[in-house]
């Protein structure tokens, strides 16, 4: 392509010969260029500032300096800094899936997108924490949680307050009848009680340890345990008397 300047002005000796083809490339394109435009009724220039919503290079690199939009758009490799939802993503011509909010346990996935997802009680998940971790768990529960009955002569629901156990003089035992135990403690068996779950406390000096024995029930399946102070007493003495047994969960 050729631009030539004719007619030749009066007293202008010259005539300008610009040859486009000849010029040397540009390496880069920027605000403040010129670019020539040509039509069938003029030639005139325009400043690439008026182009300014793409800036590109020589080695095919461009940048948008505004928005971009369009029906359909092509990339081998796409990386963006904030990422919007829109309705649908496929990969591989397989859509991702839209789902209420729920708690899914089991996926597939392809491409990095998640085309199925379900919520299965028989999920190999739901069989190792069924199987394996509650029943550890437990089990290592078992080994410190346990059920206690704590029961003296000074509870609160023992009445009248303060019942201790009196063995009269020259006597060493006396049996004590305690009204609902197994109606407040229903887990506990009257098998399961044992001489060393009671414990006996004189309110005065005795020349013997104290101990429990012949435990039962009476015809109200109260429970009833025998005091024996050890000797006969040479002075009637009052036992306190205390209850107190655990089982594991």
């Amino acid at each position: 392509m050729q631009l030539r300047r004719t007619p030749p002005l009066i007293g202008d000796s010259f005539t300008h010969i610009l040859i486009l083809k000849m010029l040397p490339t540009a390496t880069e394109v920027k605000n403040g260029d010129l670019l020539i435009l040509q039509t069938q009724t003029y030639t005139k220039s325009i400043d690439f500032n008026n182009l300014n919503f793409l800036k590109t290079d020589t080695s095919g690199n461009a940048v948008v300096l505004s928005d971009l939009s369009g029906n359909n758009s092509f990339f081998n490799t796409l990386s963006v800094l904030d990422n919007f939802a829109c309705n649908t993503f496929t990969t591989s011509g397989v859509s991702g899936v839209n789902l209420p909010t729920e708690s899914y346990n089991q996926f597939i996935i392809n491409g990095g997108l998640v085309t199925r997802a379900v919520s299965s009680l028989g999920s190999p998940e739901y069989a190792t924490l069924t199987g394996t971790v509650i029943r550890n768990i437990t089990a290592y529960q078992n080994n410190f949680y346990k059920r206690i009955a704590d029961e003296s002569s000074t509870s609160p629901w023992i009445l009248p307050a303060n019942q201790y156990i009196l063995i009269l003089q020259n006597t060493r035992t006396r049996t004590y009848v305690l009204s609902g135990f197994f109606t407040r403690n229903p887990w506990i068996s009257l098998g399961e009680l044992k001489p060393w779950h009671f414990y006996l406390t004189p309110t005065l000096a005795v020349s013997s340890i104290p101990y429990v024995d012949i435990i039962g029930t009476d015809h109200h399946n109260n429970l009833t345990f025998q005091a024996d102070a050890g000797y006969s007493l040479d002075t009637s003495t009052n036992f306190s008397w205390r209850i107190f047994f655990s089982k594991k969960i």
